[in-house]
């Protein structure tokens, strides 16, 4: 054993063979427990990596949908204006103005 630098005010026990294959197998106990929970840290930061994906694609298909439903909600309220006016106009028997019947008014 290399001689410390400075004095100890007290000498360090030598530890009994007993108390050595204990202390070699608490340590073994102990890698593996900071192995073990190294690993789980690795593998939960992969999971958080990979549920944030899932939940950003998630989010662009969401406003994909939004859009789409706006689009549609659009259309139906135009499909529905043009069949009201047409239901409106066969009540009252009207019909289109022919090319013939058609005048252009132009205001100097």
């Amino acid at each position: 054993m290399k001689p410390l630098p400075f004095d100890l005010p007290f000498k360090l026990p030598k530890l009994p063979e007993k108390v050595k294959i204990m202390a070699t197998k608490t340590n073994i106990i102990l890698l593996l427990l900071v192995l073990w929970s190294a690993a789980h840290v690795v593998d939960l930061n992969n999971n958080i990596r990979h549920e944030t994906q899932i939940y950003g694609k998630a989010q662009e298909q969401e406003i994909r949908l939004n859009q789409d439903y706006a689009e549609l909600q659009y259309e139906f309220s135009q499909a529905s204006e043009n069949k009201i006016i047409n239901n409106a106009a066969k009540k009252l028997n009207m019909r289109e103005p022919s090319v013939e019947e058609t005048i252009i008014l132009e205001l100097r």
